[in-house]
């Protein structure tokens, strides 16, 4: 984004010309590992948490995102009517280490799940190498280049794809890692973001679904169900927030990674008047058009007299 406003003093974003360069969706993003593939060695969570420890979340944002984001470790996005439940679980992702970048950690779990570095440097065990493509939606498209790129220094034969078919087969289970946002999460209560681990809601390879971990555990089902019996605000849904999320920290579900942003550079050359922070009317989101914003928009924007 920084590249396209110094070339056109025309552009705008939502946040004017200023960081963030847009405004935060409920779409935060991770690194996800198909938890139903067969033979995959991502079913060992000591190589599940070699890969967290090889995540830098710091050079991520900044190369992936021109600094314009912040790092994540939950599959929450950043709003003010999470933050008690984020804030006050902070100790489970230093307890679980969800934070930590060190290789040497990599190389520990790597080890001890019985990997060593062939010749070309890749952690692999009985000649089969750990790695493979991660598939990508098209807007992680530079997310997935640097992930690539960090897993390999640690290793790890990732392989960047990012084609017209990437999006079908990480949604029907046909990669072992991919990266992907929350589609359905929550926003103003935890429990939405939770359902979708249940497992009552996975769907087995070859099914197309947005929920595409295909995680699930009898306990963490126990502990949603209650859950979603209380009215937003209980009081006791925060400890069974923290029940959850220990269990899910516990098995490395997936590496969150960072917020998803809107960064969409909005041209005041003919027209005024796009939503903004002053006058937020609307979502700036361009692929949100097909939604009704697109309307909404025809009737606010103003031509530039």
């Amino acid at each position: 984004m920084t590249s396209i406003l110094k070339q056109n003093d025309k552009i705008t974003t939502f946040s004017g010309r200023e960081p963030p360069y847009g405004y935060m969706d409920w779409w935060p993003h991770s690194l996800y590992f198909n938890h139903m593939a067969k033979d995959s060695p991502f079913q060992d969570i000591r190589v599940r948490k070699a890969v967290m420890h090889a995540i830098d979340r710091e050079q991520l944002v900044a190369f992936a995102w021109d600094g314009a984001n912040q790092p994540n470790y939950f599959p929450y996005p950043g709003y003010d009517p999470l933050k008690p439940f984020l804030e006050g679980s902070m100790d489970l992702v230093e307890k679980h280490q969800v934070n930590v970048f060190d290789l040497s950690l990599t190389e520990k779990y790597m080890t001890e799940a019985g990997y060593a570095k062939d010749s070309d440097g890749f952690w692999a065990k009985d000649g089969k190498r750990v790695g493979g493509p991660i598939e990508a939606q098209p807007a992680l498209a530079a997310v997935d280049q640097v992930i690539t790129q960090q897993l390999r220094k640690a290793g790890f034969d990732a392989q960047y794809s990012q084609t017209p078919d990437s999006f079908r087969k990480f949604r029907a289970g046909e990669s072992d890692w991919h990266l992907f946002g929350h589609n359905g999460g929550s926003i103003f209560d935890p429990v939405d973001t939770l359902r979708m681990y249940k497992g009552e809601n996975q769907s087995p390879i070859g099914t197309i679904t947005f929920f595409v971990a295909r995680w699930s555990n009898p306990e963490f089902d126990k502990i949603v169900d209650k859950m979603e019996l209380l009215p937003v605000g209980d009081p006791e849904l925060l400890p069974l927030f923290r029940e959850a999320m220990d269990i899910w920290f516990g098995d490395v579900v997936e590496v969150p990674l960072e917020q998803g942003y809107h960064l969409n550079a909005l041209n005041e050359t003919y027209w005024t008047n796009w939503p903004s922070e002053e006058n937020p009317y609307a979502s700036a989101c361009v692929g949100c058009f097909i939604s009704g914003w697109g309307t909404l928009l025809a009737h606010h924007v103003q031509p530039n007299d």
